[in-house]
């Protein structure tokens, strides 16, 4: 019985899936931070559904005027056409107001994903949402997008691999099923020399295909404000995030206040050369800290002078763009002595990550990147629990952990109009010691 009541909500879904889009868009920029080489693999489309980069769409003209996807036959059967094919997606409903100045687009949405591997273990995951953003104003830029499912059948498997399980989720009565929601959104203020925004979200810094040893994003959304100050050929980023300590008690979680704060300078010349230098910190057990709200401050020297309790990594990156190649570099130290860089000493703490990538002209195959990661031990811990480089017990560097070098290769395939084939693979070789951000490195003896 259960499962024919799954089958109806299904087919209802998918139907309620077919109006989702109606209308093309034009895009404005909104992020605060975007690589634009990553992964393209993802085992469920919820784990990155927004992309900030084209998220706000411009008004529809200069007159007032509401679209709706039942307003005609015509709309409807435009809608159903682009729900199957690759085409531009437009809206469920679309306003735009000449007096107020204002926009707003809304679309629905469903899906249902099935995960198997090839020793027999599967999950299923169904869900539905909602998706607005629109435009206040000349300068006020908004978006929510929520998403609420469950999982099915193999439930331990689907918690140790799924992407979209990553904070708070609960059982039913009988432990079948899994009921798990999720909420992303930003306020932004865009004005002529910068950005100010308040939200709820995740990042990643550095181009990559295996991870960012810099900050990476497999873990659940956080809240954040952040800024952002376009000096021509010169960028200054801040952002302030708080995350979750990773509690000690299973049963009774206890929750400490932790954040993590980033500022970065980028540094782009001309349209091949880009370069970035930045600092993180993540603090806590104490309320904010008004020490790391200079986005221009040197992050290490304060956390000096305030008895050197906190957790600061230093990066940078490099990347080099020519026609259709690419070429990137990546750098994080915690710390480490010029005297004992070259040896195995503990304290060299430090990650480097170096790739290439390559977009074809023709045809069915549309890129390849190829990536090289070396991560010395002990880099992501800390001696304090709430100072850990992690968000509720989900590392926010690399996320095959440290003490490792990794050979990573992605290709991305395009067969016809509507399907697309990305395969990726690695060889990674780890060592047993100071490879996990939880362990404490007080505790080497």
């Amino acid at each position: 019985m259960i499962y024919r009541n799954i089958l109806k909500l299904i087919i209802l879904l998918i139907l309620l899936g077919l109006i989702i889009n109606l209308f093309s868009t034009d895009y404005i920029e909104m992020s605060w931070n975007k690589p634009q080489i990553c992964s393209k693999i993802s085992l469920s489309l919820n784990h990155d559904r927004i992309n900030e980069n084209q998220i706000i769409s411009k008004r529809m003209s200069n007159e007032t005027q509401s679209k709706f996807v039942f307003h005609s036959k015509s709309m409807f059967l435009k809608s159903l056409r682009q729900y199957f094919s690759k085409s531009e997606k437009g809206n469920f409903i679309e306003y735009a107001s000449k007096e107020k100045e204002a926009y707003l687009k809304l679309n629905l949405q469903t899906g249902y994903e099935f995960v198997d591997n090839t020793l027999g273990n599967s999950y299923n995951f169904l869900h539905f949402g909602l998706k607005f953003h629109g435009l206040l104003g000349k300068n006020i830029c908004f978006y929510g997008d929520w998403w609420k499912g469950h999982i099915g059948k193999d439930l331990n498997y689907a918690i140790e691999n799924s992407q979209v399980i990553d904070s708070w989720f609960q059982y039913d009565d009988e432990r079948t099923v899994i009921y798990l929601d999720n909420f992303k959104g930003k306020l932004l203020y865009k004005g002529k020399h910068g950005n100010l925004a308040i939200g709820n979200g995740k990042f990643k810094i550095g181009n990559n295909i295996g991870g960012s040893i810099i900050l990476n994003d497999a873990c659940n959304d956080y809240g954040y404000f952040s800024s952002s100050y376009d000096l021509d050929k010169l960028q200054i980023s801040f952002i302030h995030n708080s995350i979750l300590p990773d509690s000690l008690s299973e049963s009774h979680p206890k929750f400490i206040d932790k954040y993590l704060v980033i500022h970065k300078i980028d540094w782009l010349p001309n349209k091949k050369f880009h370069l970035f230098l930045g600092e993180e910190v993540v603090y806590g057990n104490r309320s904010m800290d008004v020490n790391y709200l200079l986005p221009f401050s040197f992050y290490r020297i304060i956390e000096h002078n305030i008895s050197d309790r906190d957790n600061v990594l230093i990066f940078s990156g490099i990347n080099y763009y020519s026609q259709n190649k690419a070429y990137y570099l990546n750098l994080i130290f915690d710390e480490f002595s010029k005297n004992k860089i070259f040896t195995s000493w503990w304290g060299n703490k430090y990650a480097a990550q170096v790739g290439f990538a390559y977009k074809f002209n023709f045809d069915f195959i549309e890129r390849i990147v190829g990536e090289f990661t070396a991560i010395r031990p002990w880099i992501y811990t800390h001696k304090f629990m709430e100072s850990k480089f992690s968000n509720n017990k989900i590392s926010l560097g690399f996320p095959d952990g440290s003490n490792l070098i990794q050979f990573a290769l992605e290709a991305n395939f395009e067969v016809g109009k509507n399907i697309t084939i990305d395969v990726f693979g690695s060889y990674t070789k780890q060592g047993s010691t100071g490879n996990d951000f939880s362990i404490n490195y007080e505790q080497l003896g």
